[in-house]
């Protein structure tokens, strides 16, 4: 694995450590007082960016937008493992890091969607700082629910090391 792939796939296994520590309800447990809002959602949501990456990888155009949005992975645990065991997979097959590629994405609703240009190294980086920030989320949510997560859960590699050098 390539060292700019490294914190993406570390991102997926830090989502697979959360998703094997909860059980059945806490996975699709909504968090009170912000309904409705699982950690089941924030998985799919997270898994459904690296899709997108993936697909859009290949042809040169990532769409962000296009997601599948799959019910059974916030909703079956074990669906979502096997789905990010697909994506470390097949996030090694990716090639060319600094190849450019475009991002389509919708950022005001009721226009056209916006295209810019990347690369897909800069992607791949990318992943791995939205799966941090949805976890965040996911920690906040397994608190609301009664359980603890991890400490550093959702907390960016730059916090932590500047937390670790004070």
């Amino acid at each position: 694995m390539s060292e700019t792939k490294e914190p993406a796939v570390g991102a997926l296994a830090e989502v697979r450590s959360v998703i094997e520590s909860l059980d059945d309800k806490s996975y699709v447990s909504d968090a009170p007082g912000i309904d409705p809002m699982t950690i089941g959602q924030h998985v799919r949501h997270i898994l459904d960016f690296y899709e997108c990456f993936l697909r859009g990888a290949h042809e040169g155009v990532i769409d962000y937008d296009d997601r599948e949005r799959n019910h059974d992975v916030e909703t079956v645990r074990t669906v979502a493992i096997e789905r990010i065991d697909s994506l470390v997979c097949a996030l090694a097959t990716v090639t060319g890091r600094e190849r450019p590629v475009l991002v389509r994405q919708q950022t005001v609703v009721g226009t056209e969607a916006e295209r810019c240009r990347t690369s897909v190294e800069r992607e791949i980086a990318f992943l791995e700082s939205h799966a941090t920030h949805h976890l965040a989320i996911v920690s906040i949510i397994m608190r609301l629910i009664g359980l603890a997560p991890k400490p550093d859960l959702g907390v960016a590699a730059s916090t932590l090391a500047y937390r670790n050098s004070r």
